[in-house]
């Protein structure tokens, strides 16, 4: 992020740097103050300006009860997510699972790979309006920002010496959460999933009060693996995209 780039009554746009070199236009965050509707007028001159900068998108994720979203879709913005977030305690100190481990940087290039060509559900893919290759490639600098340094434990799933998935989390007050969790084709239905997830429980006991994850409405299989995990769902939120 880029920092704030415009600051009204009603509405704050930052910048989003990498999505930005990936799209090769302006990529901006939308947030919108307060839970009543927004004036119209504030956003006829977010988008007059996103026409004139070219920006490429605008993503804006509001609690689902917020109105907002009915004014969004007049103005041009497509729903392209429902996504829930879910909690889970930590307890006390408890055993990595085996061939599970905090990866390296020599883990990178594997977990890159992972990335490009494992996810389906995420905002980016569920939005017909942006390429799957444009789609593949956030992902992919997503695992590669994480794996050399935005994420404070970047797990990893060996088998037979070979990376064979990945999840990325990090500190965030007193939560642990998963940013990103992947699992190459060929290794899934093996309970590697399972395995990350508990690595991501082990790691972080007595380091955090709780774990977090988000996820897609639509990705049935991850909601099933969190529940069996002990992950509660406590809120739902949409993100909506519009581009030029």
């Amino acid at each position: 992020m880029n920092g704030v780039m415009e600051t009204d009554r009603a509405l704050t746009v930052s910048e989003q740097a990498f999505e930005t070199d990936i799209f090769g236009a302006p990529v901006w965050r939308l947030t919108i103050s307060g839970n009543g509707d927004v004036p119209p007028v504030e956003l006829e001159k977010l988008l007059r300006r996103a026409r004139t900068e070219k920006a490429a998108l605008i993503a804006c994720r509001l609690p689902e009860t917020s109105p907002v979203g009915e004014r969004l879709h007049e103005y041009g913005f497509r729903k392209v997510e429902r996504l829930i977030t879910f909690y889970r305690p930590l307890a006390g100190a408890a055993e990595m699972p085996d061939g599970i481990e905090v990866g390296g940087k020599s883990d990178t290039d594997a977990a890159v790979e992972i990335a490009r060509s494992v996810f389906r559900f995420d905002r980016y893919h569920a939005d017909p309006e942006i390429s799957d290759d444009v789609a593949d490639e956030i992902k992919a600098l997503w695992v590669r920002n994480g794996m050399n340094g935005r994420s404070d434990a970047p797990l990893v799933a060996r088998v037979e010496g070979k990376v064979a998935g990945f999840n990325l989390c990090m500190r965030h007050g007193e939560d642990a959460v998963i940013d990103l969790i992947g699992v190459a084709d060929g290794y899934q239905g093996r309970g590697i999933g399972e395995k990350l997830v508990a690595g991501s429980l082990a790691h972080y006991a007595g380091r955090a009060k709780r774990m977090r994850v988000g996820t897609q409405e639509t990705n049935t299989v991850s909601l099933s693996m969190y529940r069996r995990a002990g992950f509660k769902p406590h809120d739902a939120s949409e993100t909506w995209h519009w581009t030029g």
